[in-house]
């Protein structure tokens, strides 16, 4: 906990295994998250609920505007943004290369960057499952923030590909392929 920022804008980069990761981010972390959450899942009823209750934004996949316009609305408001650079589940427990937005959002905001590995949630909730299995065990681990002073000036690109993708995929034990 001592990694996680008490105040001020903060992006939240995880990797992504399972539908249960936004809830261990959730109950791990000591601030409220807003997530950018794909429109499809607005479209149940229960689900839309649950993420409007719950201060989530919809976006639309492709929208840039709509992902940009959420995010500095989180972010301008001294928030937390929970975002999983991946963009997606992975389906094999092996990190993905990652989108350069999660950089973009943090340096055009003034935020921190605090990278998190979650570990065991596809053993949980996997692609390949309708239903969680709940005797298994996860791990979320906040690791060193990435200071915003100490990125303004370097490529989102290099930020996500060369800083913060390496150190979550090293955290795994993981080569990132990016």
């Amino acid at each position: 906990m001592e990694n996680f920022p008490r105040k001020g804008p903060v992006v939240i980069a995880a990797n992504h295994l399972s539908y249960l990761d936004f809830l261990l981010l959730g109950v791990s972390l000591p601030r409220s998250i807003h997530f950018l959450v794909k429109d499809v899942f607005f479209k149940n009823w229960l689900y839309a609920i649950v993420l409007k209750g719950t201060g989530q934004i919809k976006v639309t996949k492709g929208d840039k505007s709509s992902i940009y316009a959420g995010a500095d609305k989180v972010l301008l408001g001294g928030d937390v943004l929970g975002i999983f650079p991946e963009g997606t589940r992975s389906n094999t427990g092996f990190i993905q290369k990652a989108y350069k937005g999660v950089a973009k959002i943090a340096q055009k905001n003034g935020a921190d960057i605090v990278p998190i590995v979650i570990r065991g949630s596809n053993h949980v909730w996997g692609r390949d499952r309708k239903r969680p299995k709940f005797r298994r065990v996860c791990e979320v681990k906040i690791l060193h923030p990435i200071y915003y002073s100490d990125v303004a000036h370097i490529s989102s690109s290099k930020v996500v590909h060369d800083i913060l993708m390496p150190e979550i995929a090293r955290e795994l034990g993981q080569d990132y392929p990016g």
